[in-house]
Parts: C-alpha cells; structure tokens; sequence
C-alpha cells in the first residue's frame, strides 16, 4: 500500500475546516462537475470514518477501463487540530492499494500526489476567501 501525505496549516476555525470538507462532498456544483468529466458514472465517494470536527476518511472506488469492473482505489484522509483560536493545522493523506499500484503502472503515486495537491489548493482558497470576507468587512466599516 502507498501513501501521499502533507499537512497545511491555515487561518480557519477547525469547525469550519472541517464542516467545508464534509459538505463539498454532497455539493450538487462537485457532483456536476464530476459527471461532466466522468460521463456516464456516479462519484463514488463515501464517507467510511467520521469523527466531527477531528477526521474524515473518504473512499473512492477504481475503475478498471478495460472491464468496467469497480475496486477499491483511495482512501483519502484529513485529520483535523486545533492549534488556536482560529487556526487550524490539517494533514491530508491518499493511501491506495497495491493492487491499484499495479494496474496504475508508474502513475498512482503521481496521482496520488496530484490528489492531495488538489485538495490542499482547496482548503487554500478556503483560507482566502475568508481572508477577503474580513477585508472586505473591515473596508465597508472604515468607509
């Protein structure tokens, strides 16, 4: 089994880190977007591991091109601390098995790594945009 794994530490509450993940999975915008670069098939992702506000592990089937068979593919983990008032340190992991390995030739771990790059830039923007928000309150206050 292989794993990809980086922490991030960003202004945000562990609250809204953590309730931001968990909702974006459902989100119809996510789904759409999935089904527009994946015709034809459902997200498979599935919530396996739960601990609010601490950890979520997510799921996500393979799918073999060739036999259209599913198997298990990611295991994507984010572990959430708090490390003050508004901070919150998050590890983001993508564990895949040997299987998955092996029929991925060379690539799994580069996607793998694109994975959690891709996640990370996410919880990224997250940051931003409350960095904006309270600027932009803090401009609207001043004027």
């Amino acid at each position: 089994m292989g794993k990809v794994y980086v922490p991030i530490e960003i202004e945000v509450p562990v609250l809204t880190c953590y309730s931001y993940v968990k909702n974006s999975l459902k989100d119809p915008k996510f789904i759409a977007a999935y089904k527009s670069l994946h015709a034809g098939r459902e997200y498979s992702g599935r919530i396996v591991e739960d601990t609010e506000n601490r950890r979520l592990a997510i799921e996500e089937s393979a799918i073999d091109t060739l036999t259209h068979i599913r198997h298990k593919g990611w295991t994507i983990t984010y572990e959430f601390v708090e490390t003050g008032g508004t901070t919150t340190r998050i590890g983001v992991s993508v564990e895949y098995g040997t299987f998955l390995a092996l029929m991925g030739m060379t690539t799994t771990k580069i996607q793998s790594i694109n994975e959690v790059l891709a996640r990370i830039t996410s919880l990224l923007a997250l940051e931003y945009n409350r960095q904006t928000s309270n600027l932009r309150s803090t401009n609207i206050a001043d004027s």
